[in-house]
């Protein structure tokens, strides 16, 4: 109920500060050398919030089927039981996953997986992931529902190896 603490000290300049019978004054003249530590989070309260906070693959990729993966949480009061996830390449097909009994608490995370593979051909590309159908509604706070990467698309890749140069003299 009260997030409050001190830390191990000295005390700083005004880092000490307590309202003790009606007067405001330092914990260091009580013998006190401490600081407050006072965590809070500072924000709006939702009761239906999800997130999608990553996506990949990201940067450069090659040539092939590429899964779409990345991470959710649930910022929200509410349980998150559905949701779908979907996800653009460019201004291709629109891939929809619905992903259901999930019992996904507040504050919690969960990886997903999309179902629908992208076969990726050279070039460069946007991707575009985002959720929504939140427990079959609309999100609460819909400004943190998406994400956008970009990709670069290479023929392939190959092993760098170290070139050794070794010089003598007479």
């Amino acid at each position: 109920t009260y997030p409050a603490g001190t830390d191990a000290g000295p005390a700083v300049p005004n880092g000490d500060w307590v309202l003790y019978q009606g007067a405001w004054e330092h914990l260091a003249n009580y013998g006190l050398s401490y600081n407050w530590s006072i965590r809070a989070m500072v924000g709006a309260d939702f009761e239906l919030d999800a997130s999608i906070s990553s996506v990949s693959p990201n940067g450069y990729v090659i040539e092939g089927e590429q899964t779409i993966t990345g991470d959710l949480t649930n910022n929200g009061n509410s349980v998150i039981n559905s949701l779908d996830v979907h996800y653009q390449i460019g201004e291709g097909d629109i891939f929809t996953e619905s992903l259901t009994d999930l019992n996904l608490a507040s504050g919690e995370s969960l990886s997903f997986e999309h179902a629908d593979t992208w076969n990726a051909a050279l070039g460069n590309y946007t991707l575009t992931a985002w959720i929504s159908n939140i427990n079959g509604g609309d999100d609460d706070f819909e400004a943190n529902n998406s994400v956008t990467r970009n990709i670069i698309v290479a023929m392939g890749s190959t092993t760098r190896y170290p070139l050794y140069e070794q010089f003598t003299s007479s």
